[in-house]
């Protein structure tokens, strides 16, 4: 649904006009709107199921624009976030969520769930016009985020105090905090959370967040065991009132979308290894410690370029920053004509390694020099 194969890969970057002896970031534009359209088919035929894109994923305009058009949700964590969000036409498609307060905003979002107690009470005096919800924390999780079941009560009695009779539960729980249970386990957990919510205040559960962080094939394969299918069974069961369940895609969706154009610097070769090193690096790709990345050579032969994709091998691609874990593969095989080798493109960077990326050692920084407010005497 969301991955991209290899021929698809090769076949889109085939198509890409990009120059090999000059670095940069290309978009994909086709995959992002095939896997856009992928979502809004999926929750057109998952009712009540609902996509929202984490701005923070790629922030990038365009994509944000196609995402808005398709008429899904944007999920945003700061006043920054939602103000683009609302410019580019989202409206009340927005879901607040993150540590930093919403009420900071000058700007009203759809959906808001709040980190803390503190965040709750302030949101629900200053945000008339939206669903106020919190972030919980399920048991046996260990996180800085979310309200967590000692909480409990002190949530429930500032939700009886408010007057309000609805609200929105959210969670998010990186696969890695798990400990050895799996997602239904843990999104089974904050179900419970919230029944009990309802059971202790009589407000109703309207809304049921998920959160995201798959890379493509993890949804695909979430989406192959029918985990959407019973998260909307068991959400019916447990919160019959909830009209909108939402999850956050934003990782899958972006992640094949964009590719890094990688000119060749240097070939070195010793013990029977061949290491190349190209114009680009971690601080391009900062993610690249995170995921393997494939990687296609580009080849002059014949008046013209030709792209493949490498297989695996002994070789290494090294970045060319100083950083000693600068390195984007080394477990490649690189083409035999090495001296016909023009550069390398890194593909699966759409997502963090976009809005990620900083700038290092190109010659400038992005430091800001303010008054101090110190006067020399």
């Amino acid at each position: 649904m969301l991955v991209l194969d290899d021929d698809d890969l090769r076949s889109a970057v085939r198509s890409l006009a990009f120059d090999p002896l000059r670095r940069g970031r290309y978009a994909l534009d086709g995959v992002l709107r095939r896997n856009v359209q992928a979502l809004v088919t999926l929750q057109d035929l998952r009712h009540p199921l609902r996509f929202a894109y984490s701005v923070k994923t790629n922030p990038d305009r365009e994509l944000l624009t196609l995402v808005c058009e398709a008429g899904l949700y944007a999920e945003v964590i700061s006043p920054q976030e939602l103000q683009l969000a609302i410019e580019l036409g989202f409206e009340n498609r927005t879901i607040y969520n993150g540590p930093q307060p919403a009420w900071r905003s000058s700007e009203s979002p759809g959906i808001v769930f709040a980190d803390s107690i503190e965040a709750y009470l302030e949101n629900l005096r200053r945000l008339e016009g939206s669903l106020i919800g919190v972030r919980v924390r399920p048991p046996g999780v260990s996180s800085r985020f979310g309200i967590d079941e000692s909480q409990l009560p002190a949530l429930c009695e500032a939700i009886r105090s408010s007057g309000r009779r609805t609200l929105g539960i959210s969670l998010h729980v990186r696969p890695q905090d798990f400990d050895g249970r799996n997602w239904r386990d843990i999104v089974g957990l904050a179900i419970d959370l919230a029944r009990q919510v309802e059971r202790r205040t009589r407000a109703r559960v309207t809304a049921f967040d998920v959160g995201g962080g798959k890379t493509p094939l993890e949804f695909d394969r979430a989406f192959a065991r029918g985990d959407f299918a019973w998260l909307l069974r068991e959400t019916a069961l447990a919160l019959p009132y909830t009209h909108a369940i939402f999850a956050e895609p934003g990782q899958a969706v972006v992640t094949p979308g964009h590719v890094f154009v990688a000119p060749v610097l240097e070939i070195r070769r010793a013990d029977g290894r061949t290491d190349v090193v190209v114009d680009a690096g971690y601080p391009d790709l900062p993610q690249i410690t995170t995921f393997p990345h494939r990687v296609l050579a580009v080849c002059e032969r014949n008046g013209r370029y030709d792209v493949e994709l490498l297989e695996p091998g002994n070789d290494c691609v090294l970045g060319c920053t100083c950083l000693e874990y600068d390195i984007i593969r080394k477990d490649v095989r690189l083409p035999h004509d090495l001296d016909r080798l023009r550069a390398l493109i890194v593909a699966d960077v759409g997502a963090y390694d976009v809005s990620m990326g900083f700038d290092f050692a190109r010659g400038g920084n992005n430091v800001r020099h303010e008054p101090t407010g110190v006067t020399a005497g």
